[in-house]
């Protein structure tokens, strides 16, 4: 007598309050993760993923960070809208003025822009979170890169106006170099009024 197969379905049934993590971060994998407390908006921090611990949050180990006895790698938990993939590795170039980047610095990358190109393969980087710029050699930048939608986005260079660059070339330093990033958001100012704002 011949047995034939019947179709078999299968049905997975989770607890009340269990939810599945999202697959891009498995246990064991390298990440980076980002935190909005004072003092870190802007930066990306290397990390593993040590588990999913439910409600979207992960318990993550970074790999540049202590604990306060410097004595273990530093635990914490994190949401997702914290935790990026690691991103792909991009060749060598020389970065152009405006580029959107991500500078090494105190252990982690932190989102700035180049304001200056300087001789040496050397750059000066603004940062809008602490309005501060610092001088990079270009092994410790990276051309910044956006986790949109699952995908990785090159980040553009900072458009800017002919009213702009005026201010730019004209006072330099940077206060002259935020002025001309927040310009940006006033795309309905005429140039002339710009002007005559930038001359009192």
């Amino acid at each position: 007598m011949e047995l034939k197969p019947h179709n078999i379905k299968f049905k997975i049934r989770l607890d009340k309050g269990t939810s599945l993590p999202p697959l891009e971060f498995g246990k064991g994998k390298t990440v980076e993760v980002s935190s909005d407390e004072k003092g870190y908006e802007g930066s990306w921090f290397s990390a593993i993923v040590i588990d999913y611990i439910g409600n979207d949050k992960y318990l993550v180990e970074y790999l540049t960070l202590k604990t306060d006895d410097e004595t273990e790698p530093l635990r914490e938990e994190k949401y997702s809208r914290y935790i990026r993939p690691y991103p792909p590795h991009l060749p060598a170039r020389r970065f152009k003025q405006l580029n959107k980047v991500d500078a090494w610095y105190n252990d982690g990358w932190w989102v700035g822009v180049i304001s200056k190109v300087l001789k040496g393969s050397q750059y000066v980087v603004y940062f809008s979170t602490s309005n501060e710029e610092l001088i990079f050699n270009e092994s410790n930048l990276r051309l910044h890169q956006d986790w949109n939608d699952g995908k990785w986005v090159i980040a553009s260079r900072v458009r800017t106006t002919v009213a702009s660059n005026f201010v730019m070339n004209c006072f330099g330093g940077v206060l002259s170099f935020r002025f001309m990033l927040l310009f940006h958001s006033w795309p309905n100012v005429p140039h002339k009024e710009f002007l005559m704002v930038s001359n009192l």
